[in-house]
């Protein structure tokens, strides 16, 4: 009888909690559907192995994330680290994502000291795909003894309705194109990236790009 009790018991705290419209954790007011007082940790994966260079239509296409040790969940963040194949500059296509997984969020290191290009929208599997935004595909400036970051977000519309695929929503360290901007030339004087000409009303030969 007991037992029985308990599980009603159970059974109305778990209807409860699925009612509620915000959940809070270390705060009894929640205002968000999630509402955290307190510090979160995103916990990071096993280092990722990359074949180089990588070439369109090999092991790069369709990138698996590893299991968090001692679980079966993918982490949040990854330091990719080795290579098969020859220890050079390497191409990245497509990460496999968590099935259904609308809106995760993953970030990848460059750790190897080896260029990496991050190529749009090209061979992996149409739903592992990788979207830049500008189209182009995104080159780090990750030489010997550096790192680059870049942050990518999953989406059921990526590449448009109905072709889902992954979304580029941040970068560090990665080459800035030289280019023109409405006929301001943008080059890069003494590793800084500069503006050469009048600018809104602002003349001089170098006006730095933040």
């Amino acid at each position: 009888m007991k037992k029985l009790h308990l599980l009603f018991v159970l059974a109305a705290l778990s209807n409860q909690l699925f009612a509620q419209k915000n959940v809070g954790i270390g705060n009894s007011s929640p205002v968000t559907k999630l509402d955290v007082s307190g510090a979160i940790s995103l916990r990071e994966g096993a280092g990722i192995t990359v074949t180089s260079p990588g070439a369109r239509g090999g092991a790069n296409d369709n990138i698996s994330l590893p299991d968090i040790s001692g679980t079966t969940d993918v982490a949040s963040f990854y330091h990719i680290t080795g290579f098969t194949g020859t220890a050079g500059a390497f191409s990245i296509y497509g990460i496999t994502p968590v099935t259904g997984a609308n809106g995760q969020v993953i970030t990848l290191v460059n750790s190897t000291g080896k260029v990496m290009t991050v190529v749009n929208n090209n061979s992996s599997t149409s739903a592992n795909s990788i979207y830049t935004t500008t189209g182009a595909n995104l080159v780090d400036n990750a030489a010997s003894g550096t790192a680059s970051s870049i942050t990518l977000q999953y989406s059921l519309t990526a590449g448009g309705a109905g072709n889902p695929g992954w979304i580029v929503t941040a970068v560090q360290n990665y080459i800035i194109p030289v280019g023109t901007l409405s006929g301001t030339t943008v080059g890069n004087t003494s590793n800084a990236n500069t503006l050469s000409t009048t600018v809104d009303g602002v003349t001089g030969s170098t006006v730095p790009i933040m």
